[in-house]
């Protein structure tokens, strides 16, 4: 239940500071709008800087929540267990793809265009999990959701750290 709160906590301040950082006017009225540049096929720079981030971020939360299933199941046990883990490439670089093809204008940006490219691909392979596979269906209800959650805030997460060390180390800007 606290990392749950300390999650939503941050992805709050996330959100709200990034809201308050870009002001666009457009036709006489205010109205808030992110911008992001896209770039297809995705900047191999960034994707190479991203991958890593990505990496280290999830295995570091997949390893916690391995470590605390004992106590604390938010994922079942013996998900946890039966998990090969050696297999997360293959998801997590499509993944990486995905986010590496925006970069932000300003750093809050990156951490909004990666939570929503996250949301949508973790709520997509859920909703398909629970579709498809019913022992997916068995498990506690909050799974899918903290799952969705925790890829919204690793999204936004990866992004914006890639967009720092982007803008100290190699400059993105023209």
């Amino acid at each position: 239940r606290t990392a749950f709160a300390l999650s939503l906590f941050l992805l709050s301040h996330i959100v709200r500071d990034a809201m308050t950082t870009t002001e666009v006017v457009s036709s006489g009225t205010y109205s808030w709008q992110r911008q992001v540049q896209v770039s297809v096929p995705p900047n191999w720079k960034r994707f190479l800087l991203m991958l890593p981030i990505l990496y280290a971020i999830d295995l570091g939360f997949y390893s916690l929540m391995g470590f605390i299933s004992q106590w604390v199941p938010i994922y079942p046990v013996e998900l946890i267990r039966n998990a090969a883990i050696a297999y997360a490439v293959l998801s997590w670089t499509p993944v990486v793809l995905a986010l590496s093809a925006g970069e932000g204008v300003t750093k809050w940006d990156s951490a909004i265009y990666g939570a929503y490219i996250n949301f949508c691909i973790f709520a997509c392979f859920q909703g398909t999990s629970l579709v498809f596979f019913e022992t997916y269906r068995q498990l506690n209800w909050w799974t899918p959701v903290l799952d969705t959650i925790w890829g919204t805030f690793s999204g936004g997460l990866t992004c914006l750290l890639t967009h720092i060390l982007w803008d100290r180390c190699c400059g993105w800007r023209k």
